[in-house]
């Protein structure tokens, strides 16, 4: 109602009494309490998030997006929100503590854009001057990630090595990714590592990686 007449400062203070600020009472042992179920409704607090941005302080919205992550009701789609506002202000090395928090919470396929964009924002934000905190963080992510999900992840990790690590290292990665992508993906990388090897070390280097190819490929080539 506060919202249909513009009255958006008592739209932010009802949003913050009903998600509860003083979000203790959240924690009730009762489980069908309808006031412990408000305080844990995603919606809710996707709204009240929404009045913090628009109408209050930087501190008030991020008191708002942690206690999602505390009453364990954040989405992905929070976390990424999250992050990206604090990217916005500046706050880089906060925002990815928040997408470590995401992956904490959230597993796979759930998890996957919340390391797409970690890992693009980290490399993007610091290139080569971190690279093993950068190495690390992808034999994180591509350790228990699905095939379905496993090219991406690989050549994003690959292009990390070409452009601020070692060549040697990027033919590594795309030879790990032949055996991790799905079979759809295969020939697609094969091909790369097959270019890649040839590029770097001459086409003598490749007889070895056609003769693995001819055995791990389907027989139509697809």
């Amino acid at each position: 109602m506060e919202l249909r007449h513009k009255e958006y400062d008592e739209a932010l203070k009802v949003a913050r009494q009903a998600a509860g600020q003083k979000k203790a009472a959240a924690f009730k042992e009762d489980k069908d309490d309808v006031q412990n179920r408000l305080y844990r409704s995603t919606k809710l607090w996707s709204l009240c998030i929404d009045l913090e941005e628009s109408l209050g302080t930087t501190a008030s919205t991020r008191a708002a997006y942690d206690a999602t992550l505390e009453l364990k009701v954040a989405s992905p789609a929070l976390i990424l929100s999250y992050a990206r506002f604090l990217e916005d202000r500046k706050y880089f090395e906060d925002a990815f503590k928040v997408y470590e928090r995401g992956i904490k919470v959230f597993s796979w396929p759930h998890v996957g854009d919340i390391w797409l964009t970690y890992l693009s924002k980290f490399v993007e934000r610091y290139g080569g001057r971190k690279l093993e905190r950068a190495r690390d963080l992808f034999e994180q992510a591509v350790e228990k990630v699905p095939s379905k999900f496993a090219r991406r992840l690989h050549m994003l990790y690959a292009k990390l090595e070409e452009e601020h690590g070692l060549a040697r290292h990027a033919l590594s990665i795309y030879n790990r990714a032949t055996k991790a992508v799905e079979e759809k993906d295969m020939f697609e990388m094969y091909g790369i590592l097959l270019r890649k090897t040839a590029e770097l070390f001459g086409q003598t280097r490749t007889r070895e990686i056609y003769d693995q190819a001819i055995e791990a490929l389907p027989q139509d080539g697809t």
